[in-house]
């Protein structure tokens, strides 16, 4: 058995049940760190509530049981939501997954729309992204 799991910055040491996110050490309660322990271990793998429930509090799923939500929510708090890079990510529809993944940087933001409607969040400009060695271009919808 491993004693320490990292990823990205994130640290856990299990044994002495530690967890660290760069410099900043990070409290959590014996469930939170169960539910981490549980993620990093399967790190990259999806986690469904039906499994994370049945892991953690040893009960079969129920479909109003929102226990895994909850605990879930308490560990991004303080695990993801403080630090700019997230590692706890929702796969839409399947579950969640802890991982470090590599977002495409911005690198000019010197092109705007034609049209800026006044009334619709999506005036915003386009960005040139960098992603290895292609470059993509992100075109928000600008209604006119």
């Amino acid at each position: 058995m491993r004693e320490v799991i990292t990823i990205a910055d994130l640290e856990i040491e299990l044994l002495k049940r530690r967890v660290r996110r760069g410099n900043v050490r990070i409290d959590l309660t014996a469930q939170e760190f169960a539910l981490l322990r549980l993620s990093a271990e399967r790190q990259g793998k999806v986690l469904t509530r039906t499994f994370i429930t049945s892991q953690l509090w040893n009960m079969n799923f129920d479909s109003d049981t929102n226990v895994a939500n909850v605990a879930l929510t308490r560990l991004w708090s303080k695990v993801d939501t403080p630090f700019e890079r997230k590692l706890l990510q929702t796969v839409r529809g399947m579950g969640y997954v802890l991982e470090e993944r590599t977002w495409p940087r911005i690198v000019d933001s010197t092109c705007y729309p034609r049209a800026w409607p006044s009334h619709s969040w999506w005036s915003r400009p386009l960005w040139l992204l960098s992603s290895g060695t292609s470059s993509l271009e992100c075109r928000f919808p600008v209604t006119t």
